[in-house]
C-alpha cells in the first residue's frame, strides 16, 4: 500500500476502464432494479421460480444422456486383463483366440493387439478396425456387442 500511494498518481481515468466502469454500473442498476421487483411482488417471483424448477425437471427427464449422438469412428479399442499373476503366454493365449473369434466377423478390416501392455503381464491392448461404412451393415456399437458377447 505504501509502494502504491507513491507509484500511483490520481488523474483522468483512461477510455477502456471508462467503458468497463459504465458497463458494470449499468448492470448493478439493472440487477437492483430486478432484485427491488421480485421483492415487492412476491407470489410472482414465487411462481415463476417454481415454473422454471418443474421445467427444468420435465426437459431433465426429454433430453438424451448425450448432447450429441454417439460417432462410428470404424475402429474399437479394448484393455484385457487376465488373473492377477498371469503369465505373459497366458494372456497371450486368451488374446489370440479372442483375435480368432473377431477374425471371423465379415465386417473386420484389421485387427492388433499388444501383450504385457503398461509392463503387466496380465494385461493386454487390442484394436479392431472395421470396413468403411459403405461396406458394412453395422455400426461399431452393434459389433462391439457381438464381439463382447
Amino acid at each position: 500500500p505504501m509502494m502504491s500511494a507513491r507509484l500511483l498518481k490520481a488523474g483522468q481515468h483512461g477510455r477502456f476502464q471508462r467503458i468497463v466502469d459504465g458497463t458494470f454500473s449499468r448492470v448493478e442498476r439493472v440487477y437492483e432494479r430486478a432484485v427491488t421487483a421480485s421483492l415487492r411482488n412476491r407470489p410472482v417471483t414465487l411462481i415463476i421460480v417454481v415454473a422454471l424448477v418443474a421445467l427444468t425437471g420435465f426437459m431433465f427427464t426429454k433430453t438424451s444422456t448425450e448432447l450429441a449422438p454417439e460417432e462410428d469412428q470404424g475402429f474399437l479399442l479394448s484393455l484385457v486383463t487376465a488373473p492377477r499373476y498371469a503369465t505373459s503366454d497366458y494372456t497371450e493365449t486368451y488374446v489370440n483366440q479372442m483375435l480368432g473369434l473377431v477374425r471371423d466377423i465379415p465386417e473386420t478390416r484389421a485387427q492388433f493387439s499388444a501383450v504385457a501392455f503398461g509392463g503387466a503381464t496380465n494385461s493386454a491392448f487390442v484394436g479392431f478396425a472395421f470396413k468403411d461404412w459403405a461396406d458394412r451393415k453395422r455400426n461399431s456399437k452393434e459389433l462391439q456387442a457381438d464381439i463382447t458377447a
